[in-house]
């Protein structure tokens, strides 16, 4: 008996939106399948929700990687509302930039700065590091 196995890969890209109430509450708000992640997918993605119920007025802020894209239609669809780059994407930045044996003690720094409980406590971790 022989099995055949089509072992080819094929790259899927699935766009999510993850909604926050107060730190605690997480939901899922929408996610979809796509071939490839662009400004289009993007705008398609976000204007769904949209027709779904998500109202820009309710949001308080816009988490997200750098994609190009992304940041596009973000501001097309979303209008005005506050957008700021994702901290884990940051630090794997970081984490790239600096030389490797500098990383775990640089990664633990910005967690420093990250978790500070308001803007005078991550200046003054800031200072210190």
């Amino acid at each position: 008996m022989f099995l055949l196995l089509d072992l080819s890969a094929t790259r899927v890209c699935i766009l999510t939106a993850v909604g926050v109430i107060y730190s605690v509450v997480k939901d899922i708000l929408g996610f979809e399948r796509v071939r490839v992640e662009s400004e289009s997918s993007w705008r398609g993605f976000l204007s769904r929700l949209m027709e779904r119920g998500l109202m820009p007025t309710e949001l308080d802020l816009v988490i997200s990687d750098e994609h190009k894209g992304l940041l596009a239609s973000a501001s097309e669809v979303l209008g005005d509302v506050p957008h700021q780059l994702c901290w884990a994407h940051r630090i794997c930045d970081v984490r790239k930039s600096v030389l490797a044996s500098e990383r775990k003690e640089v990664v633990a720094d910005l967690g420093m700065i990250y978790r500070a409980e308001h803007l005078a406590a991550a200046k003054d971790a800031f200072r210190r590091e």
